[in-house]
């Protein structure tokens, strides 16, 4: 990857992580809304890392064994939140129009990859 696109890249996961955070330090301690954001966060952060761990673990950032934990955890994370998906996705208030154009968020996703033309619509005729 190019170094200056990297660059940007870890700047701009940097400002969103911090953006995170302070929105995070103003939620009352033990609070539900604290506690989903938190693990935002922490989504946020390991995901970041990803791309890095065998970078990390060379240069003996990170040990191998977290390195080895992280997809792990980010599952568990994803798996933490998924019942909370609605009222994140209206909190970072996204707008409409932009969901409209996603197909995983829309209303039935499976119909923005169906091709009605596709040789599967012919099988058994």
């Amino acid at each position: 990857m190019d170094p200056a696109l990297q660059a940007v890249r870890a700047y701009a996961a940097r400002m969103s992580a911090q953006a995170i955070l302070r929105r995070l330090r103003l939620l009352p301690e033990g609070s539900p809304a604290r506690a989903l954001l938190t693990d935002v966060h922490r989504l946020h952060t390991l995901r970041g890392l990803l791309p890095y761990v065998a970078d990390l673990v060379r240069y003996g950032y990170l040990s191998a064994d977290l390195g080895e934990r992280i997809p792990s955890a980010i599952d568990e994370i994803l798996t933490g939140l998924l019942p909370h998906i609605e009222p994140l996705v209206s909190a970072f208030l996204v707008p409409e129009e932009f969901l409209g154009q996603v197909p995983i968020a829309s209303d039935d996703p499976l119909t923005w990859f169906d091709d009605p033309e596709g040789p599967w619509h012919s099988l058994g005729r």
